[in-house]
């Protein structure tokens, strides 16, 4: 281990020899909103796109996806920005369950749908602002007939299907929706239906979920990989097309600190894209203003403790608010204090935990995979 760590810094010590008069780290990470690859810092997720790919070119028909994965892992990433990866024939249309439209009447998402398909296959706005679920059936079938004489599929994504299964579960959404999308599935092969969610079928509130999506094929979103957080720091717009100058922007691991740098940001972040996004958003600003050209043990410490204070609400968002109980945060919060600790007695608390990417097995019991949340802990809940 020692040996390859005196590489590692022999090979950031050159590197920088070479890093003087250049521009510091670009200003293209951000974990807050929308993550475009036209754009800002984002990385292909080629193991979820290609399953995707898989489902979708079926020539039997694809039985509807289900997107899973904790949230801020990267889910609508993928989807907002699938179109540019798939094969030609496919057009993607997003619907999130967070638009007022969606979730005002049934009526209204219906006629939503139809509308966000319209303008994506015909370039036109559907004029109806509300669609009876026989109208919305008769329109798929229409859609499907049409896309299939031109050789094409249609995705139609809905996120946040949480709030879709609190409105079945509140009884203002009937859920015979589901049963419409159910046969659209079987009958209508050229209209993909993909669910995103951050919580598994069994998990939402309505059984109805189960009882009509026992087919649906589930393609998991997980954190980064070693190499996609390396990807992500040091190719940031590789998915963009190349510059006038020519070429990918690239940034020299010896701005990070070397690969030991960047092994730590991927060990501290647990891989969550999220959270790498805002460490190296942190270590870009703290690089400019202070006038360095490349982060070091000392940058990186203070970059991991203003990270946990600037982001505030991100950690809040993922461990304080995704809780299943109380027992399960007050375990969580042990954390602030303790490396390791021993399983919880309270049924349930450990099965969430891990479902939710935050804990691994040790030495002796359970440590956190996400160690930088140690220190949001510390700083923000200290007792």
């Amino acid at each position: 281990m020692e040996i390859a760590l005196k590489r590692w810094k022999l090979l950031a010590q050159a590197q920088l020899e070479g890093l003087e008069g250049e521009d510091p780290i670009p200003e293209v990470y951000q974990y807050k909103g929308d993550v475009s690859h036209k754009c800002d810092a984002f990385v292909l997720r080629t193991e979820i796109t290609n399953d995707l790919v898989r489902q979708i070119q079926n020539p039997r028909g694809c039985s509807g996806i289900l997107l899973y994965g904790r949230r801020r892992l990267g889910k609508t990433t993928v989807i907002r920005n699938l179109e540019a990866f798939v094969p030609e024939g496919v057009k993607c249309t997003y619907i999130s369950m967070q638009n007022a439209e969606a979730f005002t009447s049934l009526d209204s998402l219906l006629a939503l749908i139809i509308r966000t398909i319209s303008k994506v296959i015909d370039g036109v706005d559907y004029p109806s602002e509300e669609l009876s679920l026989r109208d919305f059936q008769t329109t798929l079938a229409q859609i499907n007939q049409k896309l299939a004489g031109e050789g094409k599929r249609l995705i139609i994504a809905v996120d946040e299907i949480e709030i879709l299964d609190d409105k079945f579960q509140q009884g203002l959404f009937s859920t015979d929706v589901l049963a419409v999308i159910r046969e659209g599935i079987h009958s209508y092969p050229e209209v993909v239906w993909l669910f995103v969610s951050s919580h598994l079928m069994a998990e939402l509130s309505h059984r109805a979920w189960n009882r009509y999506f026992i087919e649906l094929h589930t393609t998991r979103v997980s954190p980064f990989h070693r190499d996609e957080t390396h990807k992500l720091l040091c190719e940031p717009l590789a998915s963009k097309e190349p510059s006038a100058r020519g070429g990918w922007l690239k940034v020299e691991p010896a701005r990070w600190g070397g690969e030991v740098g960047i092994d730590r940001i991927h060990r501290e972040s647990g891989g969550w894209p999220s959270i790498i996004q805002l460490i190296a958003q942190v270590v870009a600003r703290m690089l400019k203003e202070n006038g360095h050209d490349h982060a070091d043990e000392t940058l990186l410490d203070q970059a991991l403790e203003k990270s946990v204070e600037q982001g505030n609400n991100l950690f809040e968002g993922v461990m304080y608010r995704e809780r299943s109980s109380d027992e399960e945060w007050h375990y969580l919060r042990q954390f602030a204090r303790e490396t390791e600790l021993d399983p919880s007695p309270v049924p349930g608390v450990m099965d969430s935990l891990w479902r939710r990417e935050l804990i691994d097995r040790g030495t002796r019991g359970y440590i956190l995979r996400v160690p930088i949340v140690s220190r949001w802990l510390r700083m923000w809940y200290p007792s």
